[in-house]
């Protein structure tokens, strides 16, 4: 019973659970490095974090998706108040106005087999 009530009280409050800062470098007239630094707000040790960089041009059209691995099950376990942070790179184009977007695809906590993934406005989603 506590442990219910505990874990309601760690979801209840979705839109902190995680800090997903997107930065982007230029780091010559051919590179663009972009970096995805995601800060663990849950309350629980992850023990899987996965998701998904999306490029979008100025209208908001898809340009590219890719995969980011931040915490693998092999990996050591992102505890409380941690930060992992992951960088792809993506040929600079001077014309082209981008933007780039991190999506959670998938969340697994330490001693938990469940799945999730997690949005700002949707919080904690159970998808198996």
């Amino acid at each position: 019973m506590i442990a219910f009530f505990i874990s309601n009280i760690i979801f209840s409050n979705q839109n902190s659970l995680f800090n997903i800062d997107t930065r982007i470098r230029v780091v010559n007239e051919k590179t663009l490095y972009v970096v995805v630094q995601i800060d663990n707000k849950t309350g629980r040790r992850i023990s899987q974090l996965k998701g998904f960089l999306t490029e979008l041009n100025n209208k908001g059209d898809i340009i590219t998706e890719q995969k980011i691995i931040h915490v693998n099950n092999r990996d050591p376990l992102l505890d409380l108040n941690q930060s992992s942070i992951r960088a792809l790179t993506f040929p600079f184009k001077k014309e082209l106005d981008r933007r780039f977007r991190y999506n959670i695809s998938k969340i697994v906590f330490q001693n938990d087999s469940r799945e999730f993934i997690w949005t700002k406005n949707d919080g904690l989603i159970r998808i198996n």
